[in-house]
Formats: structure tokens, sequence, C-alpha cells
């Protein structure tokens, strides 16, 4: 994992730990300095869910509420492939978890 964040986002040195609160998916808390993310992977099969996912995701946050956008890689895309799953990198929302 952590040299997908390093070559992917830069974060080198970033301190990652098994998360296990993703929704079908794989995902781990990802820090570095006084910043947090959750980089989350789902099967390569998926994306036809994942993907436009993070496309909401960026669109409202970019109208101001928080939603755990994707943080682009250094070329600019929102997922990488790693061993057969998408990976993205996704903002932290501070709150209390969904439970359902």
């Amino acid at each position: 994992m952590q040299s997908h964040l390093d070559g992917a986002w830069g974060l080198d040195d970033a301190l990652v730990e098994v998360h296990h609160g993703g929704m079908n998916s794989a995902t781990w808390l990802v820090r570095q300095g006084g910043e947090r993310w959750v980089a989350k992977a789902v099967p390569g099969s998926a994306p036809a869910d994942f993907v436009p996912g993070l496309a909401v995701a960026t669109r409202v946050q970019e109208a101001g509420i928080p939603a755990g956008a994707p943080v682009p890689t250094s070329s600019g895309r929102d997922v990488v492939e790693v061993d057969g799953c998408l990976l993205a990198l996704l903002t932290w929302v501070d709150g209390v978890a969904l439970t359902g």
C-alpha cells in the first residue's frame, strides 16, 4: 500500500492503518503530517459503480458539502490500478460513521 501512495500521490512515509470501515471495499486510514485521508480499494470489476461515485463526491464537495472526494494523483487521475483493484485516496470527512 505504502509504495502505491508514494508513487501515485507522493505521500512518502505516510502512516497507513487498516480501517475495516469500507462498504464493499477495503479501506485504510492514511496520515502524514497533520493531514489524513482514507485509501479505498474496490475490485477492478466494480468501476461501473466506483468511478461514477467518485465523480459525484467531487461535485458535491465542490458545492461546499464534505463528501470524501478523491484526491487526484500526481498525474491527475482519481484512481490507480493495483493488483486487480482500483485504488483511490479520499479526502477525510469529520463526523460519525454511518451505521445501517
